[in-house]
């Protein structure tokens, strides 16, 4: 998050690193891309809890999910995903 903190108050180092950044995850992510049918990791669900493994396999699904949209890179999604929650089906 602070990465992604920095790269939104457009500090240089942090914009050189935009296009590797996780995305966040949070109940707003999982669904939007659930509905998008990436499937959310199983137990545990909460992202802090997921072990090395499921948690760079569901950032990898994430990857080629966002790879299918208009975005030019995650964090651009992740940044629509916040921006209209609530406003979709799916919220």
């Amino acid at each position: 998050m602070t990465l992604k903190y920095l790269a939104v108050l457009d500090h240089p180092h942090a914009q050189q690193a935009y296009g590797y950044l996780h995305i966040p995850v949070d109940k707003y992510v999982y669904d939007e891309a659930a509905a998008a049918g990436v499937k959310r990791p199983t137990w545990p669900n909460a992202w802090s809890k997921l072990d090395r493994e499921k948690y760079l396999n569901y950032q990898h699904q994430l990857r080629e999910l966002v790879a299918s949209t208009p975005y030019s890179c995650p964090l651009d999604w992740e940044a629509d995903v916040w921006v209209t929650r609530g406003t979709s089906p799916t919220a």
